[in-house]
């Protein structure tokens, strides 16, 4: 792939938004005098929105008795977080230190309607879930509908996700429909990790912990001036450790080992101007993942022929009747495989899977200010590598294996102009976004027989926007919002098939294609979003709003695991989806925020619900319409000094219409991911002591049962659970120096995570499952 082709596009676009930025400002750039010391890390300039800091200095942790305000930027335009009329949730830097949330694959534990699930011990796909809005496609060249963002770029890629957080500033989480105020346009919502920024002052931490299974983690940053215009900041994290499930035919699975790091310049030569460029990158080495709690099912024809847990004798009757046999007693599969003492927490894998990654990537934020608007361009480019092996079969029979390459790379450009005139607010841009890739995917055995079959293919994306959004002051206490959004999506994909065996074999058993069959085709589909909505501030800790959204989801092309022999390019096209959001909501901030409450309802009309279901072992996309309904409520209190605690929860109930089931009868089914409730709290208590400050915390999680697919089997059915965690330490009088002991899981709960059917290819279900009880105590100094 030509990487340095893509240098040389980042550098193009980057240096020409620079160029533009800083030539209309050379008439006052060196005129003004150096910034004083003591301003703060990026002065009078705000630039765009949810990607600038907050007011609060990363290097001073406040004290638990003053709750943390976090102004921020969200919609690109200067909010405090109570002030967004939308369903929200921020954490600062604090909070996730406090709660040892290191992982982006955590952040569902401190927001209502938030789930985030990974496959096999690996972030090779991380699916992301708010409202019911998900992408449960593990293909790699598919994006969410839920955006991710990193210091104002999109991650396009499902698995670039998934990885360790560090030397963040915040995260920000919206629900709802995205895109009138620029980045990409999506219908679930958003989630904006912000990094802390470099600073006029020396600022720095360096931390380490060390847990169960030998795990080793390491974090560091610092920063400071370089010069009176040039700062910079360079941060580090690694993470070392053991696998925790253990293999009777060695290569334990789970094991960790990490590496990321960033480099931050921030150049501001003059008040008006500033540019920040951000080198980041990551590295996965071979770790061992892709194991499973295999699960033994049949089809249960009295039921419309779903996929259901079996017993031994519904087991044995329906192995016989497929055609696979009798399997011996105890079988985790129609092929045999059996359950070593300890299972899932040991097994009996004969083919242990990998997962490797490489990223990189850079941003260029430059920001221009005059004093009536702020222009903003943000250019990024970003590339994978990644290759995933998985014992999809989980057994010591190499029945069957799934693996997966990934080799792409994008590039995206905005501007965003933002400005304020007496009673109008308003902001418009420009949106490009390029992905470019090379993939594959394929299964592979040796029982009873050898065989493979892959699927090659190669995916562009062309994306366009225009957006605006004008807000309104029409009272001192009322506030109209109108935005909208034209998008072009355009999709191309070539797919190649291979497939080891004859051509009647490929079609009889894995469902393939012949090697050489080719598919391909190009779609494009343009389409508009918006946004309008009313803001009612009563009183002044008091907002109530009420908006009415369209999102869209472009175009998706499949790229099946084995290619369905005989499929056209029809076939694999799944047409744009579209949803009409309705909202309502109301936020209260009491006695100088010891008391926040947010509560919000929503009802989401679906045209061409982009939903999935797995046929036999090929990814099936497909179109349906869908509602769903439900709220969120949080609430955020500090009742007495040196005490808080938090709650939020949520409650939704999403169907989609009309799925056909394996028998042909159309049923309404659950949406997938869709937890009719989920509730999260914490509890936290600082000890005044003459040598500084005991704490003691905890916090609690639930996740009622929920399906892995959109046809709801119940061998995809996965239970609700409660998960509990605990820390307690030191932190001292001037708190730079902290020492906490962290206990995830307290429990030892077992629970799922997702879930895949392949009923049709061996007998079974393959969910995915929880990390045991976990034990760390972690050092932590700040400068």
């Amino acid at each position: 792939m030509a990487y340095a082709g893509t240098t040389k596009r980042w550098l193009y676009v980057s240096t020409s938004s620079l160029l533009l930025a800083w030539g209309a400002d050379s008439h006052t750039a060196y005129a003004q005098n150096a910034p004083p010391r003591a301003r703060s890390a990026h002065g009078n300039i705000r630039p765009h929105a949810a990607r600038t800091a907050p007011t609060l200095k990363p290097s001073a942790p406040a004290v638990a008795a003053a709750p943390e305000k976090l102004s921020v930027s969200v919609a690109r335009m200067r909010h405090n977080g109570q002030d967004v009329a939308a369903s929200t949730t921020y954490v600062s830097q604090q909070e996730l230190r406090e709660r040892n949330i290191t992982n982006t694959a955590e952040l569902g534990r401190i927001a209502p309607g938030v789930m985030i699930s990974q496959m096999g011990q690996a972030s090779t796909s991380t699916v992301i879930t708010i409202r019911g809005v998900a992408n449960l496609d593990f293909s790699d060249h598919q994006e969410s509908p839920n955006t991710v963002y990193s210091d104002g770029a999109y991650i396009s890629f499902p698995g670039a996700i998934g990885g360790a957080m560090f030397d963040l500033d915040r995260v920000e989480i919206e629900r709802g429909p995205q895109g009138t105020t620029g980045g990409r346009n999506t219908t679930g919502g958003s989630i904006r990790l912000v990094s802390a920024k470099p600073t006029d002052k020396l600022t720095g931490y360096a931390q380490a912990s060390y847990g169960s299974y030998s795990t080793f983690r390491e974090e560091a940053a610092v920063g400071g001036p370089i010069t009176s215009t040039l700062m910079a900041r360079l941060s580090f994290q690694t993470t070392r450790g053991n696998g925790y499930i253990h293999n009777t035919l060695g290569g334990d699975f789970g094991n960790v080992r990490e590496y990321n790091a960033r480099l931050q310049f921030l150049w501001r030569p003059s008040r008006h101007f500033e540019d920040l460029i951000n080198f980041h990158g990551g590295y996965v080495p071979n770790v061992t993942a892709g194991i499973y709690a295999v699960t033994p099912t049949y089809l249960d024809h009295s039921n419309y022929g779903l996929s259901t847990p079996a017993n031994n004798s519904q087991f044995a009757s329906f192995c016989a009747g497929a055609g696979f046999g009798a399997p011996a007693a105890g079988s985790l599969t129609c092929y045999g495989g059996q359950r070593p003492k300890g299972y899932p927490y040991t097994v009996s894998s004969s083919t242990p899977g990998f997962f490797q990654r490489q990223l990189y990537g850079a941003t260029n934020t430059a920001t221009w200010r005059s004093g009536k608007f702020v222009l903003t361009s943000i250019s990024d480019v970003f590339a994978m590598r990644k290759r995933y092996q998985e014992d999809t079969d989980g057994t010591e029979l190499s029945i069957l294996n799934y693996n997966t390459n990934a080799n792409t790379w994008q590039a995206s450009q905005e501007l965003n102009l933002t400005g304020h005139e007496g009673r109008w607010s308003w902001l418009a841009g420009l949106y490009y976004l390029h992905i470019n890739g090379d993939y594959r995917q394929g299964m592979f055995g040796g029982y009873p027989a050898a065989w493979s079959t892959d699927t090659f293919y190669h995916q562009n994306v062309n994306t366009g926007a225009v957006f605006a959004q004008t807000e309104y002051r029409i009272t001192p206490t009322l506030t109209a919002t109108v935005g909208a959004r034209f998008t072009v999506d355009s999709k191309s994909i070539h797919s190649l098939a291979y497939c080891s065996m004859s051509p009647a074999l490929c079609a009889a058993g894995p469902h393939s294609a012949p090697t050489g069959y080719q598919l391909g085709g190009s779609f494009t589909n343009e389409d508009w979003s918006g946004k309008v909505g009313l803001t009612w501030k009563p009183i002044k800790p008091v907002m109530v709003y009420g908006t009415i959204s369209r999102g869209t989801r472009g175009v998706l092309l499949e790229a099946q695991t084995a290619i369905v022999p005989g499929a056209t390019f029809k076939n694999i096209v799944v047409k744009p989806e579209d949803l009409w959001d309705f909202e309502t909501g109301i936020k209260t901030s009491w006695f100088h925020h010891k008391l926040d409450v947010d509560v919000g309802a929503f009802y989401y009309d679906y045209h061409n619900y982009q939903a999935y279901r797995l046929d036999v072992l090929s990814e099936a996309l497909f179109n349906a319409s869908a509602y769903s309904y439900g709220g969120e409520l949080s609430l955020t209190a500090h009742p007495i000094k040196n005490l808080s605690f938090s709650v939020g929860t949520s409650m939704m109930h999403g169907i989609v219409k009309n799925v056909s089931m394996p028998d042909g009868v159309l049923r309404n089914q659950n949406m997938a991911f869709a937890p009719h409730w989920m509730v999260n709290s914490s509890l936290r208590y600082e000890i005044p002591v003459s040598f500084g400050h005991l704490f003691v915390q905890g916090d609690m999680s639930f996740v009622d049962s929920r399906y892995a697919s959109t046809v709801n089997s119940p061998s995809l059915q996965m239970p609700s659970y409660v998960l509990a965690n605990a820390s307690t330490g030191w932190n001292s009088l001037n708190r730079r120096w902290s020492v906490t002991f962290f206990v995830k899981n307290i429990a030892n709960a077992f629970y799922y995570t997702d879930n895949v059917d392949i009923t049709g290819a061996d007998g079974s279900a393959t969910p995915s499952f929880s990390t045991p009880r976990w034990f760390s105590g972690q050092v932590r100094y700040e400068f």
